[in-house]
């Protein structure tokens, strides 16, 4: 929604708000659960080769576009699912051959 709302004791405010979390963990103590992860955009690995300022413009830029035209982004990702599951499935055809 782009809004936070605060409720205590009976009394309801709600404010306009882009929320941003940024976290860290230690892989050590265990696996990031994966009702945490369904709620994180973006997740980065510190372990990850560098990324060159053209990627990480290219990342963002993909989340933004997300953020604000998400049906365009969403269409447009259905249009590359389909071309993967295509290929899945005809290989996994070739596979059986």
């Amino acid at each position: 929604d782009g809004r936070v709302i605060v409720e205590r004791e009976g009394i309801s405010v709600s404010y306009p708000c882009k929320p941003l979390l940024v976290a860290t963990f230690n892989p050590e103590e265990g696996d990031i659960r994966d009702h945490v992860l369904d709620r994180i955009a973006v997740s980065l690995s510190a372990d990850a080769a560098p990324l060159t300022v053209e990627d990480r413009v290219r990342a963002v830029d993909g989340v933004t576009k997300f953020s604000n035209e998400r049906q365009d982004a969403l269409a447009q990702d259905e249009e590359a699912s389909d071309g993967l599951r295509s290929r899945i499935v005809f290989a996994r055809e070739e596979i059986k051959d």
